[in-house]
C-alpha cells in the first residue's frame, strides 16, 4: 500500500475533522496554544500492536494530509475489526491519551496526548473474513505546513483534503453527479488552469502529470486527482 493511497483513507476518514482542528480536543487541563508556548513534553506513548499482527509494513517518510505531518504503518491482523478497535482503545486509555467518545472504533479510532498535541489515529478496513487491514497514522496538528493543491473541484464537492507525499498530491470526493458531467467539467475547467491533454489521457503542466479518475453510476461518483512532479 503505497502512502498517498493511505494517506487517502486517513483523510476521508470522518475523524479528520478532528485532525484538522485540535481546538475540538479540549480534555481537562489542556494547554491552548494561543495561550503561550507548549512547556509539557511528550506522553511516552508507543503502538502496542494486537497480538495476532501477522504482517507489518512501516510507510517510509512524512505524508501531509491537508498539511499536516502524518507518518504511518501498514498492519494486517488476524481477527474481527471491533475486536482490534477495542484493542486500540484500551491502550490508548491505559496509556493516557484523550479519546472523544462516540467513535466508531469497528472503522477508526483517535487518541490525542494532550501535553503535547499529537494525534494517534486507527484506521480499520474487513480485509477478508478472518484478516483486517490497519493503518497507524501519527501527526502533528501544530506543524501544519501551507497547502497548495491548485485543482478544479466542482460545486458541492465540499473542501477535498489533498494528500501530499514526496512531492505527489492526491485529492478525491465522492459527488452525487453522473460521472460522464463529472468528466465533462474537468475537460472545460483544466485547460483554463494551463492543462493540456495527452494522448495517453493524462494531462501535462510544466514538470506536473495529472491523472483524474473518476468512478461511479449515474447517480453517484468517485473522484480521484492524483499530480505527480516530474517527467
Amino acid at each position: 500500500m503505497t502512502a498517498l493511497l493511505a494517506g487517502a483513507l486517513l483523510a476521508a476518514a470522518p475523524l479528520n475533522e478532528q485532525l484538522d482542528d485540535p481546538m475540538r480536543f479540549e480534555p481537562p487541563g489542556w494547554v491552548k496554544p494561543d495561550a503561550g508556548p507548549l512547556a509539557l513534553p511528550a506522553l511516552p506513548f508507543t503502538w502496542e500492536l494486537p497480538p495476532n499482527t501477522v504482517h507489518e509494513v512501516p510507510i517510509d517518510g512524512t505524508t501531509l494530509v491537508n498539511g499536516i505531518p502524518v507518518r504511518m504503518r501498514y498492519l494486517l491482523v488476524k481477527g474481527a475489526p471491533e475486536d482490534i478497535g477495542r484493542h486500540f482503545l484500551e491502550s490508548f486509555k491505559k496509556q493516557g491519551l484523550y479519546v472523544a467518545p462516540r467513535q466508531l472504533i469497528t472503522r477508526l479510532l483517535t487518541g490525542v496526548d494532550p501535553q503535547a498535541v499529537i494525534t494517534y489515529s486507527v484506521v480499520l478496513q474487513p480485509n477478508t473474513a478472518e484478516l483486517t487491514t490497519v493503518i497507524l497514522g501519527e501527526s502533528r496538528p501544530l506543524d501544519r505546513k501551507a497547502v497548495v493543491a491548485g485543482l478544479p473541484v466542482p460545486p458541492g464537492a465540499g473542501q477535498p483534503v489533498p494528500v501530499q507525499f514526496e512531492g505527489n498530491t492526491v485529492l478525491s470526493f465522492r459527488l452525487a453527479q453522473a460521472p460522464a458531467e463529472l468528466q465533462t467539467f474537468y475537460a472545460r475547467e483544466l485547460p483554463l488552469q494551463g492543462w493540456r491533454p495527452t494522448p495517453a489521457g493524462e494531462w501535462l503542466k510544466g514538470d506536473e502529470r495529472l491523472t483524474v479518475s473518476v468512478r461511479g453510476d449515474v447517480k453517484d461518483a468517485t473522484v480521484v486527482l492524483e499530480v505527480r512532479r516530474g517527467r
